[in-house]
Parts: C-alpha cells; structure tokens; sequence
C-alpha cells in the first residue's frame, strides 16, 4: 500500500485525484496549513507528496525551501505540484524544484493517472507477464519501445498462431493480440488456447483494425475475453487496463 501525502484545500482538482487514488487502494494524509505540512514531511515517510500551489500559512515553495533547509526531501520521493498558475524560475526562492508540474485543466486526472502510472512501473515488486502477439514486426518493435520505460512489464512477442502455442505454455497476466495474424485469425487463436489450456483465466484483449469484425458471439464461453479496441494501439489503454488486473488480483 502506497503512503501519499496530499497538501492543499482540497478543491474539486484534489478531490478528484484524492478519489482516484483511494481506489488504487493508497493510504492518504492531508493537511492544508504550511507548518502542518512541514512537519508531516520531517516527522513521516511518505511513498509520493502531492501539493496545490498555496494554502494557509505560505506555498509550496516555501514548504521546498523549508524541508531543503532541513534535509527532510528524500530524492526518490517524488513531489508533484498541481496548479493553475505560470509557474517561473523566480519563484523558486532558493528552494527545492517540483518533480513534475501538472496544470489545472480538463486533462488533469488523465495526466495524473499517467504520472502515477510511470511512478508504479518504477515501484512495483511485481513483474507483469504480458505475450503480444502480431505479424507486423514494425507493430512490436513500436511497442517495445513505448513499454521500455515501464520495468514492471515483461514483453515476449509471437507472430503468428503457431509460435504463439509454443509461448501459451507459460504463465501470462495478460495475452494481447491482433485480429488477424499470418496464418489464422483471433478466433482461431482462442480456439487453440482453449484447447492447450482449457481452465485457464488469463485475460485476453485483441485490437482490430475494423471493430466490426470482431463478433464478440464467436468467443469460447470459457475465454476470459475482457474486450477488442480499434487500432492504433494505445499505451494508456493498455497500462489501464494492466492496472484493474492489478487491482482485482489484490482484492482476490
């Protein structure tokens, strides 16, 4: 369970992050006075330090300069500032820098959820077991790279049905798949697993070029089939949906 320390008056910006983190299971302390602040930071370990710009008692450049003065920042604790305001050099005062600076916006919590994301992938003791299956080597090295920032996922790639039945016999969090392969379809894909591994639960998503193709009906009853997207493949998407299998695995 990750500790977050949340500093501000908690608006509709923090409530909505405040929420969103509560159903990753995060253990939270807020607080809303600049002296409070300070001494949670010297007096606490905390996993990630969330702050709005100003609040009662001074900024959050001044709980910077304060905690800098002290020593009280671990480096590997990251500090996020949220904010409607320009944020200059100037007004720094001598003090510690922001890690990550996120604007007050209609994007907020989807940049957050990013940020908090990146910060899972650096954190996370569990190395998620992903097989990627597509015949377009472009596609996987694409994919490869997107996912090299994120350690906690472990990539192997098939590209066709026939490697991929070699590689389903291992243990998987998650299969992902192209509709259509080179030497058969996803259907003929969930035929085969279902066979090889006919009480297995390992969730499957598939993307598709045209979503029309894919009939939901032809799916084995026993596939644990969470869903098809159309293309092009999307990161966030695939990171989201790593984290419900994250969070239904800890609820289990």
């Amino acid at each position: 369970m990750k500790k977050i320390l949340m500093i501000g008056n908690q608006d509709i910006s923090q409530k909505s992050i405040k929420h969103f983190l509560e159903m990753q299971g995060c253990s939270i302390v807020t607080v809303d006075k600049f002296l409070n602040a300070c001494d949670e930071i010297l007096d606490h370990k905390y996993d990630l330090i969330i702050s709005c710009h100003d609040f009662s008692g001074g900024t959050v450049f001044d709980i910077l300069k304060h905690c800098k003065k002290k020593n009280a920042l671990n480096a590997t604790v990251p500090f996020i500032l949220v904010t409607a305001k320009d944020i200059t050099s100037q007004m720094f005062n001598g003090g510690g820098v922001p890690d990550i600076i996120l604007h007050k916006d209609q994007s907020l919590l989807t940049e957050f959820k990013r940020v908090f994301n990146k910060y899972l992938a650096a954190n996370s003791p569990y190395q998620y077991q992903v097989l990627f299956i597509d015949d377009d080597k472009f596609i996987q090295k694409t994919v490869k790279l997107w996912l090299k920032k994120y350690p906690h996922i472990n990539l192997t790639f098939s590209s066709s049905i026939k490697e991929a039945q070699a590689e389903i016999k291992g243990s998987f969090d998650l299969i992902v798949s192209d509709y259509l392969l080179e030497d058969g379809d996803l259907f003929d894909l969930l035929n085969l697993y279902q066979v090889e591994k006919p009480h297995d639960q390992t969730p499957f998503i598939a993307y598709t070029g045209s979503i029309d193709k894919v009939d939901l009906a032809k799916i084995p009853e026993k596939i644990n089939f969470l869903a098809a997207y159309e293309k092009p493949f999307k990161v966030d998407k695939f990171l989201e949906i790593l984290d419900k299998i994250r969070m239904s695995d800890c609820a289990a």
